[in-house]
This record gives C-alpha cells, sequence and structure tokens, in this order.
C-alpha cells in the first residue's frame, strides 16, 4: 500500500475507531509524515525500522532545536502508528516501545480572576447587536460548564436539556459525561435558541440545522470560528483581557477548587481521564493563596 492511501486509512482510524479530534488527528499525520521523510532520506522503508533508527530520528529532531513538548507527542503518534500496522497491516514489530518520553514541564493553567469574569459578561451583556446574545451563551458555557471548544460546537439542541439545566458532552475518544449549567446560562440559552437562533437560521433559510451554535451564516461553528468570536469580543468590549476558551474552561476549574469543592469531582466535570490532569489547579490555588497573603503581610 502506497504512501498517502496507508495514512488516509490510518486517519480514519483515528477519526472513527479512536474517536480523536480534528487538531489531533492533523498533528499526528504532520509527526508521521516527517517520519517518513526522514526514513526516505535514510533510503529505509516503514518495515526495516529499528531502535536504532528511532534514536537517530530523535537525536535528529533535538539537534535541529526542537522542544522537548514536541518530539514527545511524535513518539506518542509514532507509537500508535506502528501499534495500528502490527495489528492491521501484519508488522512483527512495533520499534518505538521502550522508547521514554522525555519529561515535560508543565505550565500553569492561565485563568481570569472572578473580577475579570464579571467584568467580561457584565460589558457583553450590555451589546445590542443580534450575535452578542449568541456570544454571551457561548462565553458562559465555556466559564461556568468547563466546556472544550470541540465539545461546545458539537453540542446539538438534542443534547441540551435547558429545564434540567444538563448537558450531554461528548469528549475526547466520544467519552459521555453529563454535566450541569448555572441559571444565568439558562437565561441566555433560552433567549438565545428562541430569539437569536431562530433569526439567523431563518435569514439563511436553514432551519434544519441541529448544532447548537452557529454562525451568522447559519452553519455550524467551526473552532476556528470560536477564536475569531473571542478575538470579536475582545475587540468589541476594547477589553485589556486576551481570551482564549482554555483560560475559560481553566478558569471553571480554578474556581471550583477555591471554593472547595474536591478533585475528583472536578476531574469528572471537566472530563479528564487522569486526576493528574486536574492536579495542575492545586498548584493554581496555591500560587492565588500566596499572592493574597502577600497583599496583606507585605514584609
Amino acid at each position: 500500500m502506497d504512501q498517502e492511501a496507508l495514512l488516509n486509512q490510518y486517519q480514519r482510524f483515528l477519526t472513527y475507531q479512536k474517536g480523536y479530534s480534528e487538531k489531533t488527528i492533523s498533528s499526528y499525520i504532520s509527526d508521521i509524515v516527517l517520519f517518513y521523510n526522514f526514513l526516505k532520506a535514510e533510503e529505509l522503508d516503514l518495515d526495516d525500522v529499528t531502535y536504532d533508527t528511532v534514536k537517530m530520528f530523535l537525536t535528529k529532531e533535538t539537534l535541529n532545536n526542537i522542544s522537548k513538548r514536541s518530539n514527545a507527542r511524535r513518539i506518542v503518534a509514532l507509537k500508535g502508528f506502528y501499534n495500528y500496522l502490527v495489528k492491521y497491516h501484519n508488522f512483527e514489530v512495533n520499534p518505538f516501545i521502550g522508547v521514554s518520553i522525555p519529561k515535560i514541564d508543565k505550565n500553569l493553567p492561565q485563568f481570569y480572576s472572578k473580577e475579570e469574569i464579571d467584568l467580561i459578561f457584565e460589558k457583553n451583556r450590555m451589546r445590542n447587536d443580534l450575535l452578542g446574545r449568541r456570544d454571551q451563551a457561548i462565553l458562559e458555557l465555556f466559564y461556568y460548564s468547563g466546556l472544550r471548544v470541540s465539545e461546545l460546537i458539537n453540542l446539538t439542541l438534542d443534547d441540551c436539556d435547558i429545564d434540567s439545566r444538563l448537558l450531554r458532552i461528548f469528549g475526547k475518544g466520544r467519552k459521555e459525561r453529563i454535566v450541569p449549567f448555572s441559571i444565568s446560562c439558562q437565561e441566555i440559552l433560552i433567549d438565545y435558541i428562541n430569539n437569536t437562533r431562530m433569526e439567523i437560521l431563518h435569514e439563511n433559510d436553514n432551519e434544519q440545522v441541529n448544532y447548537l451554535f452557529v454562525n451568522n451564516r447559519g452553519r455550524k461553528l467551526t473552532s476556528r470560528g470560536v477564536q475569531y468570536i473571542l478575538k470579536n469580543i475582545e475587540k468589541v468590549l476594547n477589553l485589556n483581557i486576551s481570551l482564549h476558551p482554555h483560560a475559560l474552561r481553566h478558569s471553571f476549574a480554578t474556581y471550583l477548587l477555591n471554593q472547595g469543592m474536591d478533585l475528583r469531582s472536578i476531574q469528572i466535570l471537566m472530563g479528564h481521564s487522569s486526576l493528574s490532569s486536574t492536579q495542575v489547579y492545586t498548584h493554581v490555588s496555591e500560587k492565588t493563596l500566596v499572592e493574597e497573603y502577600k497583599k496583606y503581610f507585605k514584609r
């Protein structure tokens, strides 16, 4: 099977069998293509690769000043690819088995203070343009439910129990979880669904769309579209705050931890597969605690 056909087949496997996001799949395919090019320069085929070949590839990447994070992702991507080749294409061995992933220093996630969140929400509520209600619903769901971008854009009307204030979320690997949302979210969603959304779809003669959030042409929002919306909010509101979906999601977790919610509950709400992913927020809270302490004990 030629390279292009094999990559297309593997891409479908990652999409439909693994349930990975478009962004993750794109990154993994790029890493595999990079490895293909390395093998071509070395005049090797996929089934010629040994542990020494892998070490040579990773050393070359390191000499090219590739970060530990990028190298770690490449190891994960290529180990998964070879697992696939062993299982479905009769390769005898995975040469990436036993290759250690470089330890990566975790950066503290960016988050907004409660005062910043209140300011953003209050100023955006004052907008009187057609898309203001939609944008407010997006902001509040990010913050009050801790959604990922991919989870937000894939929400359908069927996933939203407005009366019970619950969302059915399909996260990474299509894992399902139920997430609540606030009363203020409930109010803005009712307004958006019954008015703004209906008006957008009617204007574009596109009433059959079932996705919760749509763009100004009545089509499903994309991740890039959400980024554009947040940048536009910054511009319209003249904020001195840079808005990012991840930062809103992290603010949700940080706020809950600061209010005393246990890590296990936050893990479930965030859709983290491992508690270690959630524990980073304890460091954020410790940092906040130290800063608050210094305000009152300057010496």
